[in-house]
């Protein structure tokens, strides 16, 4: 274990010290405002309130603009326009894949709204960015971005090969694996087609408690698939007779492989990003350039290793209770496991 440590420690200096090499690159959206994935679909020209305003204190105030996007038919433009409505500034015709970045100093002081203008039927999907005094900056995913989906992966590492170096067995920590894999397919087979209902209608029907309720749901799901369900099917097969080995081999399996896939997921996002940007959604990779920071890279590392091991006090727990044939392990993991998605889910 100590090997595995160490390497993750050489690897969060490599990963920092190749982000400090470029760090004119740093974005700074998070300085301003921005909008992203705004879709058009129109059939005639018109024009639409972004929302964003301007607000120049002294003349010639730089005012950083960003557009960019995709759309098909006809090309759309910035317009800035004072309190009147009276156009001020009129930016570039963008269509197709474009990427228009400026760098306002020619406005009077004043308040201002940035309109976005189209003269004939256009559709599209892009974002807006606004940063004052400074040019917009999304700045390049760098490989320090790659620090949370590894870490995860290696979490997962360790803890199979702590199991494997106990000679706990590979069976029952693969029937953990799938045991993960099926309670969460189960999970969002009922979640996918109705959480959105559920959440509309409480929060509609009892402002303010109705989410704390829907938080709840989504904690009851994790309980009642993760747990209750995982416990029946042991119960109710050979699984279910393990001694403490296969038991703790079932929870590490359980949670390890959770952190893999999460880990596989998040990694391949970021390289996808670092290798081939233009094929994420745009926004994305701003967002991934912005997560790129040394203490939000190692969170999501120290949350997997201690998910995991809730997983395995919450899969023990379930070994317990039918050992000693009383359901009241079964009960506090899934209460458990209930409270911990409750909050995350309100997170």
């Amino acid at each position: 274990m100590n090997r595995w440590i160490i390497l993750t420690i050489l690897l969060s200096l490599l990963l920092t010290g190749c982000t400090a090499a470029n760090p004119t690159e740093a974005p700074n959206i998070d300085q301003g405002s921005y909008l992203t994935g705004h879709t058009l679909d129109e059939t005639t020209a018109g024009a639409w309130e972004t929302g964003f305003h301007l607000l120049v204190t002294t003349a010639g105030e730089a005012q950083g603009v960003l557009l960019q996007g995709t759309t098909t038919g006809n090309a759309i433009r910035l317009v800035i326009r004072d309190l009147e409505g009276t156009a001020v500034w009129q930016g570039e015709p963008c269509s197709g894949v474009f990427k228009y970045n400026v760098l306002i100093d020619t406005l009077p002081a004043g308040d201002y709204s940035i309109w976005l203008v189209w003269d004939a039927p256009v559709q599209g999907s892009l974002d807006i960015y606004i940063v004052p005094g400074e040019e917009v900056r999304l700045g390049q995913v760098p490989p320090l971005a790659l620090l949370g989906g590894v870490g995860m992966i290696l979490v997962a590492m360790g803890f199979v090969i702590y199991a494997t170096s106990r000679r706990l067995g590979w069976k029952y920590l693969g029937l953990g694996a799938l045991g993960w894999s099926v309670a969460v397919f189960l999970k969002f087979l009922v979640a996918i087609p109705v959480n959105q209902t559920i959440y509309n209608a409480l929060t509609g029907a009892l402002p303010g408690i109705g989410e704390w309720i829907f938080h709840l749901w989504v904690g009851l799901l994790t309980g009642i698939f993760e747990v209750w369900f995982i416990w029946l099917v042991l119960r109710r097969s050979r699984i279910g007779q393990a001694d403490w080995k296969q038991a703790l081999a079932f929870g590490i399996g359980f949670g390890a492989f959770e952190a893999l896939v999460l880990g596989l997921s998040t990694a391949g996002s970021v390289l996808l990003a670092i290798l081939s940007p233009n094929l994420l959604q745009p926004g994305e990779t701003a967002a991934l350039a912005l997560s790129a920071d040394l203490r939000w890279g190692l969170a999501p590392v120290s949350e997997r290793f201690f998910v995991v091991l809730g997983h395995i006090f919450a899969n023990v727990l379930l070994f317990y209770s039918i050992a000693v044939r009383k359901s009241g392990g079964m009960w506090i993991a899934f209460i458990y496991k209930t409270l911990i998605d409750t909050l995350a889910s309100y997170v």
